[in-house]
């Protein structure tokens, strides 16, 4: 059977002593100089020189490419909580600090750490509401536009109500201009779902909290807003995700390995943090809520995502 040969991409070039003559020298050929006479040709020196350059090259590159990585061991990371985190107008405002915490989150109840672990009385009461206190800050058009949002969709803030801190106009805006819109820091958002899912393990001092939350005047049934708070302070856990490694010991008393759970962290000045909302939140004079300052102009957003989850958008829930 005869062999097929494949045929070649592309054709051979036809070769034109002529013209190939005029740019390359046949090995052994005689070159003329200006004067007509032939000199002949010598193709090593060319090709010592060639070698050369290609040698002092990759010496080059290797030598660059030493002492970039040299730079990016020496160099310092910026991992202050600014860098680290996306942005907030708090970090123009304050100086956010990490600092080394020791936690001591023992199980003993006659020996208690902090008023957050006791059981409710008045001043647990107190000490969790402050900390828990879900009052409204403001942020200006400018710093809600850094954060990706667009300003006709917010709730805006009318001048009566503002804190005194908010009334300053912004250097990057005139007077005239200055708008500020409904906001909250995401940390008091948390520990407000935290008190409330503590609130509801004690019924009988509380009283019954499904059936508060159940009524009319309540958007979402109790069961909804508790499993959103558990749903959230999941993320919230699993974001951060603490690496601190907890030990265990032989402890006298115990059968088997009893953990300790006292930890060390790095952690964000949130006294700071706290401080900064008591000065710039919404005081409402007695008895009106913000509903009640209902804006001229706004645009109403698809509830996709914030009323209605992404997933049962086409379920008709929400509605």
């Amino acid at each position: 059977m005869k062999k097929i040969l494949p045929k070649l991409l592309y054709p051979p070039l036809e070769r034109n002593s002529n013209d190939e003559n005029e740019l390359f020298l046949e090995s052994g050929a005689q070159e003329k100089d200006s004067f007509g006479r032939g000199e002949p040709r010598r193709p090593w020196i060319g090709l010592a020189i060639w070698a050369g350059a290609t040698v002092a090259n990759i010496a080059l590159f290797f030598l660059s490419l030493a002492t970039f990585h040299a730079g990016l061991s020496n160099s310092e990371c910026d991992c202050s909580p600014k860098a680290m985190n996306e942005y907030s107008p708090i970090f123009d405002q304050i100086n956010v600090t990490l600092t080394t915490t020791h936690f001591n989150n023992t199980f003993w109840p006659d020996q208690v750490p902090s008023i957050f672990q006791q059981r409710p009385s008045p001043e647990v009461d107190a000490a969790w509401s402050r900390i828990s206190g879900a009052q409204a800050v403001t942020i200006t058009e400018a710093e809600a536009r850094r954060l990706g949002l667009d300003p006709r969709t917010l709730w805006p803030m009318p001048e009566s109500i503002l804190p005194p801190s908010s009334r300053q106009p912004s250097p990057s805006l005139s007077p005239s201009r200055e708008k500020h819109y409904m906001a909250m820091p995401d940390v008091f958002h948390q520990t407000h779902c935290l008190n409330q899912m503590r609130r509801s393990f004690f019924p009988e001092y509380y009283g019954d909290l499904r059936a508060k939350y159940s009524s009319p005047s309540h958007e979402f049934p109790f069961e909804d807003h508790f499993l959103h708070c558990q749903y959230l302070l999941l993320n919230v856990l699993t974001c951060h995700a603490d690496l601190e490694m907890v030990t265990f010991n032989k402890v006298k008393g115990t059968e088997g390995p009893f953990p300790n759970f006292a930890v060390d962290r790095k952690c964000k000045n949130f006294h700071d943090v706290l401080d900064w909302k008591e000065r710039n939140q919404v005081v409402l004079p007695d008895g009106t809520e913000l509903g009640d300052f209902v804006p001229g102009e706004i645009v109403e957003v698809d509830p996709t995502g914030l009323s209605v989850p992404w997933s049962a958008s086409t379920k008709g829930r929400g509605k």
